[in-house]
């Protein structure tokens, strides 16, 4: 019994390994995890999955988990409780549990039976937050509401970094001349990031902060807004060495065609 516990949690190790090292690899670049969908072997399964499928073909372990273990979509739903002792404030994610259903009917049904299960009372809640999606903050009908009904004291307060978040993407959404901006950086950060040998072009042109780190062009995304300030960052610091690093690229005849021709595109725009 001790060495099969041992050879699954090894297994466990080894793909826990293996998944955290991609968002690892995700978050870094500000890239979004999260595609239309979330199943494995579909197109436009976002960023995540779309990586652990490229790693599958040249690895059969994980090839093999994915075969095994992935190919069904189970969603889940985070229970997350903070409480207040006399010296602090904690916050432990307490349970993950499949949700077969979406209505708002099902999801407090869940909700319930956890409480009852770990022997807390409802009537003891001072707060709860959820994202902005209909059947969680629905002012009349959303699972909020439905917890109200059990204790008026669980004041609701939308998550505020999702608040924010829908905040620049829409305030930015409202503005042509922001969205042709935007649309611009994210063409510079794609020309540069889509070939090692221009990636090296631009960091070796690029000057360090004062904390010695270089700031770099970024990939914009719509779920991590501060990706957008970083990027404008990386760009008025670095605005004459990005000039400097298109023109060697535009005026280099060892460059091939197209190269050049995207570089004095983004030289006339920038």
């Amino acid at each position: 019994m001790e060495q099969i516990i041992s050879t699954e949690t090894k297994y466990w190790n080894d793909i826990v390994i293996r998944v955290i090292s991609v968002i690892k690899f995700l978050t870094s670049r500000g890239l979004s995890l999260r595609g239309d969908n979330e199943v494995f072997g579909v197109t436009n399964n976002g960023n995540f999955l779309g990586i652990l499928e490229l790693i599958s073909e040249f690895d059969p372990f994980l090839k093999s988990h994915i075969e095994r273990h992935d190919q069904s979509k189970v969603d889940q739903m985070a229970l997350v409780i903070q409480y207040c002792t006399s010296s602090s404030v904690h916050e432990r994610l307490v349970q993950l549990s499949p949700i077969k259903s979406h209505t708002v009917e099902s999801i407090f049904v869940l909700l319930e039976e956890f409480l009852e299960k770990a022997e807390l009372n409802i009537v003891n809640c001072r707060g709860q937050s959820y994202d902005n999606a209909s059947n969680m903050s629905g002012k009349y009908k959303g699972l909020q509401a439905h917890v109200k009904n059990k204790c008026d004291l669980a004041v609701y307060i939308p998550c505020t970094a999702h608040s924010l978040n829908l905040v620049g993407v829409h305030s930015v959404d409202c503005c042509i001349e922001a969205v042709s901006f935007f649309g611009f950086l994210q063409c510079i950060f794609n020309f540069f990031s889509g070939s090692t040998h221009r990636w090296d072009i631009l960091t070796n042109t690029l000057d360090k902060n004062v904390k010695g780190r270089l700031l770099v062009l970024k990939s914009l995304s719509q779920t991590r807004w501060s990706c957008h300030s970083d990027s404008c960052q990386a760009l008025t610091h670095n605005y004459i060495k990005i000039i400097k690093a298109l023109k060697c690229i535009s005026e280099n005849n060892s460059e091939n065609g197209d190269s050049k021709r995207d570089a004095k595109m983004l030289l006339k725009q920038i």
